[in-house]
């Protein structure tokens, strides 16, 4: 089948003039934006940037802002996997992943859970630190208490319904 291209100026690096932009824009009063690549498993949608790559919801005065999700397709048999990572480089970039400060109520919540399943092990959680000259550390803090208590650091292992063992904590 053909191909569509949409292309917008290149630009001029000696007279530092910038390239064109592109816009896909959907309507006021919730339009919606959708990019799709083909329905076989080796067909893709690639967002490119040689600058910064930015993925959020528009900023609004008076009423909540949209969520973004970023999820993998349901499937028969088996699912994507989602990777984040920065680039290797001479000096690879961080991942920062940060819920955002609350004004006037709690601040809110970062939560990562592996997968569960039906019939088989539930799916693991790793925390990891990098390998170097000298080992990367695993840091675990809660928070500070400004006027109240400040937070708990909760380790515990998970109960077993049949007749297994509970799981055990180990710390070496």
């Amino acid at each position: 089948s053909g191909s569509i291209s949409i292309n917008a100026g290149v630009g001029d690096a000696k007279s530092m003039n910038s390239g064109g932009s592109v816009l896909l824009k959907a309507g006021v009063q919730g339009g919606s934006v959708q990019i799709e690549g083909g329905a076989a498993k080796n067909s893709s949608v690639d967002l490119l940037s040689g600058g910064e790559f930015r993925l959020s919801t528009l900023a609004q005065e008076l009423v909540d802002t949209g969520s973004i999700q970023i999820s993998s397709g349901s499937a028969a048999f088996s699912s994507g996997s989602i990777y984040v990572s920065s680039g290797s480089s001479d000096s690879a970039g961080n991942i920062y992943l940060s819920g955002g400060m609350s004004e006037n109520t709690n601040g809110s919540v970062v939560s990562i859970t592996a997968g569960h399943s039906k019939g088989f092990d539930g799916g693991s959680l790793i925390l990891t630190a990098g390998d170097g000259f000298s080992g990367g550390n695993v840091n675990v803090k809660a928070g500070n208490g400004q006027l109240g208590d400040a937070g708990s650091v909760l380790i515990a292992a998970g109960s077993s319904e049949g007749t297994d063992n509970a799981g055990i904590v180990s710390l070496k």
